[in-house]
């Protein structure tokens, strides 16, 4: 079986695409050589093997060359992703290669100029550049979370450092819930109301982050690490429901494969990249289960990572999977098992479905506890139930309107009792203004009862001004539809915008281009059966002159001989027997 033939038809679900970098100045100064050819027309990858000459091809969803900017990558890679995970899918991206091919380059980018940030940063401002252009009726919850994976042990990149170093030992735990799918118990996570805030988390955590220098990097990522962010989106449909989506995205940068003979790891870095590569290696066993159409068991829960990327491989969510690659002759053989693992994963199947109206939706949650507090805020009552909520019958109905009206009581009789109280506290004080003859004591003891009420009211105040700020505070946690958050982001998605239009008019000359290229290939291929008809029919030919010269000379033979025998006078060609005259010509016989 060829490198790019598998059973079965591909999944629109999984994309891989290869990117590799150009030689760094290191491998320019030690001599080496580049041995990948990439073409973003045909989408292929050529592999020279640097001893025997031989090329092996490979093709992928798209391929990007050494010449790739971040905004292409983004516009091609992450962008629909995010789109899908603003409708309610789940989305993984992430980046698998060797140490030192350029994964965090291509995940998070270089700091300052906008168009060498990378896949996570551009995705901040996309998610709130596609709020900020949705309608007003729809409603958004972004959360974020972020941590690592460092010698098999979980670790919360957003948590205070005393709570970090108290799960340092054993890590936090993987779960598994029918509901939430697999999760991480006890992850910090962070609402966000703007791409800023993101930016400003994910600096947070990576300073938190475990890297280390090797002599292939000097600044190695020693973990895996993995960025999500939540996003429930609420709005109100034709018959009144509410109907609420999560989407999940799942942004990972996966340390990279290395070999000690190479990266020279010793002490921790070697116990460090023992881990990295078993995780990498139970990611590729389980890609190779995915994918080879015998296996009846997934070795999901083989390691950690493995465990958190169950849905992206092989279950719910739209995942795509970016191989890079280093070009330099002496990494051969990484090149290689880079490209065959990114070929296997071409093949595994998932399943994404749209996350509808679920029950642990914090969305939801939020929506029903800012209704009760503007409720108990202005006095009002709950007189019919959201029709969101899922059916009930006839005894919960009515203890829930029971419910409802005690709490009404409650509220109106509060409402009252203020109400009294400020009208008690008012004729007090025009009782002490008028009342002339009225005794110290008497005095004393109605200032004290005014004091006391007003130390109530007061009270009360307090609590409204409470429940008001709690309100501005959920409120404010809520994103609605059509409102500019995206602050200093704002540039950074209007570059990729206009980056996304640049892409689309390059796919569409390369789409022009493959056209032509693929109608001169079948020009040339009919040119080459023409030519091949045309050699069959010169090789003919030249078999029939070849028989006609034996002839003539047979002919010749024959004449020279007749004229041996009638030497006494020459026979003209006119007293040849008509069989000579058939074959042979007045010229000839001359001759």
């Amino acid at each position: 079986m060829a490198e790019n033939e598998a059973p079965g038809e591909r999944n629109e679900n999984i994309r891989v695409v290869v990117r590799g970098r150009p030689l760094s100045t290191g491998e320019l100064e030690a001599g080496y050589e580049s041995i990948v050819h990439f073409d973003s027309v045909q989408q292929t990858v050529a592999l020279k093997d640097p001893h025997s000459g031989a090329v092996k091809s490979f093709t992928f969803d798209h391929v990007f060359g050494p010449d790739s900017t971040q905004p292409d990558i983004f516009n091609e890679v992450a962008r629909p992703i995010i789109d899908n995970v603003l409708e309610g899918y789940n989305g993984t991206i992430f980046a698998y290669g060797q140490t030192g091919s350029g994964k965090t380059h291509t995940m998070e980018g270089g700091s300052g100029k906008a168009e060498l940030r990378g896949i996570i940063p551009n995705s901040f401002a996309h998610i709130f550049g596609q709020i900020a252009k949705a309608e007003a009726h729809q409603k958004f919850l972004v959360r974020v979370s972020y941590f690592e994976i460092y010698m098999e042990q979980i670790r919360d990149l957003l948590s205070k450092k005393t709570d970090r170093e108290k799960v340092l030992v054993t890590g936090l735990e993987v779960k598994e819930d029918k509901e939430k799918g697999v999760y991480v118990k006890g992850l910090t996570e962070q609402v966000v109301h703007s791409a800023d805030d993101l930016d400003k988390i994910m600096a947070l955590g990576k300073k938190n982050r475990v890297t280390g220098a090797t002599k292939m990097n000097a600044h190695s990522s020693r973990s895996h690490a993995i960025f999500s962010v939540t996003i429930e989106r609420s709005e109100r449909i034709s018959d009144g429901r509410l109907h609420i989506c999560v989407g999940k995205l799942n942004l990972v940068d996966l340390a990279g494969s290395e070999r000690q003979s190479k990266s020279e790891a010793v002490d921790d870095r070697l116990k460090e990249a023992a881990k990295i590569n078993h995780g990498l290696s139970n990611l590729g066993n389980v890609i190779a289960a995915l994918t080879d159409g015998k296996s009846t068991h997934v070795p999901y829960r083989n390691s950690k990572l493995t465990r958190i990327l169950q849905d992206s491989l092989g279950g719910n969510s739209k995942t795509v999977m970016c191989a890079n690659l280093g070009p330099a002759n002496y990494n051969h053989e990484e090149t290689m098992n880079t490209l065959r693992y990114a070929t296997r994963a071409k093949w595994i199947k998932n399943a994404a479905k749209i996350n509808e109206d679920p029950k642990d939706a914090v969305l939801k949650r939020l929506e029903e506890e800012i209704q009760a507090l503007r409720q108990q805020l202005n006095g009002s009552s709950d007189t019919g139930r959201d029709s969101e909520e899922e059916e009930e019958d006839a005894e919960d109905a009515k203890r829930r309107m029971a419910l409802q009206k005690e709490r009404k009581e409650r509220r109106d009789a509060r409402a009252r009792e203020l109400s009294q109280m400020q009208a008690e506290i008012a004729a007090q004080r025009r009782e002490l203004e008028q009342n002339e003859r009225m005794g110290e004591q008497q005095r004393a003891k109605l200032r004290q009862d005014i004091a006391d009420k007003e130390g109530k009211l007061d009270v009360a105040e307090k609590e409204r001004q409470g429940l008001l700020e709690k309100l501005n505070r959920l409120e404010k946690t809520i994103i609605v539809g059509g409102e500019n958050l995206l602050d200093k982001a704002e540039e950074q998605e209007r570059m990729l915008e206009e980056s996304a239009k640049e892409l689309e008019l390059r796919r569409k000359k390369e789409q022009e281009l493959r056209k032509t290229l693929l109608s001169k290939k079948t020009e040339r291929t009919k040119m080459e059966e023409k030519f091949a008809t045309l050699q069959e029919i010169a090789a003919a030919k030249k078999l029939e002159e070849s028989r006609l010269k034996a002839e003539l000379n047979s002919l010749k033979t024959d004449l020279k001989g007749l004229r041996q025998v009638c030497p006494v006078y020459m026979i003209t060609y006119s007293h040849l027997p008509a069989s000579f005259q058939h074959n042979i010509s007045p010229e000839i016989y001359r001759a």
